[in-house]
């Protein structure tokens, strides 16, 4: 429960760095896609902004890597015992989805009226991206090859949204 307290901490300072920024950086220095941007993929300047996109990329992965961390921790059980996927997801839901839930709340914060739809679309998709890499298991490989393949694939992802130019 420890991890659990101190990542919901996390999430709230991440969350209030965002609406600071929204709030005490003026329009000119701060355009409100960028923010977007930095919420959802890379920028490059000014500074401030693209150490938020930092923060929020290793939100987002540490958001990923709790969830199956604690997963992984039960792995001989699933494995011995072969429950149900219904039986499975039900049991291990309610500790996953709060992480979801921080995590787009997070997101939340980013967003503005003028690109709204990009904006929902693109938190639709790293939604659907966040279930599967948190529900997909990969038993074949070690746990350290699992967070490295998780680093990357959100790097890539990032990368992507980051070439779109909101």
């Amino acid at each position: 429960m420890n991890k659990k307290y101190s990542f919901t901490i996390y999430a709230v300072i991440s969350a209030l760095i965002i609406l600071l920024a929204r709030q005490n950086w003026n329009t000119v220095y701060l355009k409100l896609p960028q923010l977007v941007q930095a919420s959802f993929g890379w920028i490059r300047s000014p500074m401030k902004l693209a150490l938020i996109g930092a923060n929020n990329f290793v939100f987002d992965y540490v958001t990923i890597i709790l969830p199956r961390m604690e997963r992984n921790s039960i792995k001989s059980f699933i494995i011995v015992r072969k429950p149900k996927l219904q039986a499975l997801i039900r049991g291990l839901a309610p500790k996953e989805y709060s992480y979801l839930l921080l995590f787009v709340i997070v997101h939340l914060t980013a967003f503005d009226i003028s690109n709204l739809i990009s904006s929902l679309l693109i938190l639709l998709v790293m939604i659907i991206v966040w279930l599967v890499l948190v529900f997909v298991m990969t038993y074949r490989l070690s746990v350290v090859k699992q967070n490295v393949l998780v680093f990357l694939f959100l790097l890539g992802l990032r990368t992507v949204i980051f070439s779109l130019n909101l």
